[in-house]
């Protein structure tokens, strides 16, 4: 979760924005989060303030925090493909889209955003994350 230092003016529009760094998150007190937008506009805002690598997320009616503001996915970017506690490696971004919807990885993988989600899935099932990462579901 990002927690982002925002300064207004007193009609409420946006000034600057700026991640905020774990020292600023004990001691200032402008401190916003996903818990502090209601609505996908205000989520847009602040996205807008921080710069072209941040993008507001609407994760759907029925989950709460609803809005959310996250780091775009980069080209270089280490990234696996997960599903059901199993995670694999799948290279690193290659390509993004104009419109930040499609993602290529080096090994092949298309990845589709999912409406206004902070989520990408290849074939529908399989999700997006971070960083190379091999974990097998030990229940099975």
């Amino acid at each position: 979760m990002l927690y982002i230092v925002v300064t207004r003016y007193a009609d409420g529009s946006i000034i600057g924005a700026n991640v905020a760094t774990e020292q600023e998150c004990r001691t200032l007190g402008s401190i916003e989060s996903r818990w502090d937008w209601k609505s996908f506009e205000a989520a847009q805002e602040v996205a807008a303030a921080l710069g072209l690598d941040y993008h507001a997320t609407d994760a759907g009616n029925g989950v709460s925090p609803r809005y959310d503001v996250q780091r775009l996915p980069q080209v270089g970017d280490a990234v696996s493909c997960a599903f059901n506690g199993d995670s694999y490696p799948c290279g690193t971004i290659t390509k993004i889209s104009a419109s930040k919807r499609v993602i290529q990885t080096s090994e092949g993988r298309t990845f589709y955003r999912v409406r206004k989600s902070g989520c990408w899935k290849h074939a529908g099932t399989w999700s997006l994350v971070q960083g190379h990462v091999y974990k097998q579901n030990p229940s099975f």
